[in-house]
Formats: structure tokens, sequence, C-alpha cells
């Protein structure tokens, strides 16, 4: 019988925000109130290495699937990518407004971001580009899932809208009693999980 083994990662020194997993499994990046993104090694349990350059709480995390890459958003208003393998940043997207939540399009050519303003705004990671997606939540989004590459989930105070990516205006919500703090996709894409400030998860 297979059983669970518990890893303490120490190093951060205070809250973790948000996590993300490289796609072979191996690297395990965490980012903290602290500002700081660290990298770890799974199968050790050993820090890779350290990622500054924020300024405020980091708030979401991905890795891009086809370069590896890792992607960061954060309560300073930048989006930032960084060079997973040897520790370097490279580019940085100012947003000039707090980012709550990040979500990377299934090709990984772009990335989705809750922001303090209330909106979902995709970027192009390539050039930078910025197409505002509407006005998804009046509470401002908690938390985002690509549905497919035409559609998100966005998560907010009392409920999760759908948001057509091509036609932005669409938005279609199911309501909720508590607050959406983050949200998750099974990998055959058939179940949409919601993690709540009361400690429910709504599947």
């Amino acid at each position: 019988r297979n059983k669970l083994r518990r890893t303490v990662l120490e190093g951060h020194t205070t809250m973790v925000r948000s996590l993300a997993f490289s796609r072979d499994g191996r690297t395990l990046a965490s980012g903290s109130h602290d500002t700081h993104i660290r990298l770890w090694d799974l199968p050790t349990g050993k820090a890779r290495g350290t990622l500054r350059g924020h300024s405020r709480a980091i708030t979401g995390l991905a890795f891009r699937r086809a370069t590896g890459e890792l992607v960061s958003v954060s309560l300073d208003g930048t989006l930032r990518r960084w060079a997973a393998k040897d520790l370097r940043a490279l580019a940085k997207h100012d947003l000039g407004q707090p980012l709550r939540a990040l979500a990377m399009s299934p090709a990984g050519k772009h990335a989705a971001v809750g922001t303090n303003g209330r909106t979902v705004v995709r970027v192009d990671l390539a050039t930078g580009t910025r197409k505002p997606l509407g006005t998804a939540h009046p509470d401002g989004v908690s938390g985002l899932v690509y549905l497919s590459a035409a559609r998100l989930a966005a998560g907010a105070l009392r409920s999760v809208r759908w948001v057509s990516i091509r036609r932005p205006a669409e938005h279609h919500a199911a309501g909720l009693r508590h607050g959406v703090t983050r949200l998750a996709l099974t990998r055959d894409g058939q179940w949409l999980l919601a993690g709540t400030r009361r400690g429910a998860v709504h599947v």
C-alpha cells in the first residue's frame, strides 16, 4: 500500500500565497507575501534558488508548457517571466493595478490575470499586448482557470463566472454563498472546483 509522505519545505518568512508545479513534476514554485518566489527540487526536497523582483505579495504562479518558463503576478501590479532553469528574469509587464489571480492558456502563449479593478485581462506573453475581457466581477477576481482556449472561469466573492475570450461581453454566472478563494479544473476538464472562505470546496 502506498503511504503519504510529508515533507516540509521551509524558507519563506511569511504566508505562502501561490504554488505551481513544473510540467515534469520535479520542480515546485512557491510565492509568498515576503515578495520572493522560491524554487524547490521535489525529489530531494532541496531549495534550487530564489527569484527576487516583486515588491509586494506574489498572488499567482504558472509554468509555460512549451518553454518551461515561470510566470508570476503580484499585488505590485506586474506580471513577470522567469527562466526557471537558471533563475533569470526575462521580462516585466506593468499593468498598473494590483493583480490577484493568474491562469495560463492551454498553449502557453497568453496569461489571464484578475485585477483589483474587477476585470480579467489577457496578456500576450511574447509582446505584452493586453486585451481586457470585460468586467467579470463587481467585487474583484480572486481565482481564474482556463476551461478551454476560448473560455475562462473567474471566481470572486459570491459567484463563478464563465468568460468568453472571443466575445468578452458575454458572461454567465453561477452563484455561491461564500467567497471564492481559488479555482481548479480536473485534468480531463470535466470538473471545476471552487475553494471558499468558509473552508468548503464546491464541485
